[in-house]
């Protein structure tokens, strides 16, 4: 099997995500990086977790 992948952020925009992952099932996609730029809000500082 080869996998066909996407960085996906949808905190940029939301309002889109419907959309996207339609895209994303059009292309084929298999494997997705969801959130790869939210770690800032997740660990705001060293050891500071922030789940909500």
């Amino acid at each position: 099997m080869i996998f066909h992948g996407v960085d996906y952020n949808p905190d940029v925009a939301y309002v889109l995500l419907h959309e996207d992952i339609r895209h994303m099932q059009q292309t084929e996609v298999t494997m997705a990086t969801v959130g790869l730029f939210s770690w800032a809000q997740i660990q705001p500082k060293p050891g500071v977790w922030d789940f909500t």
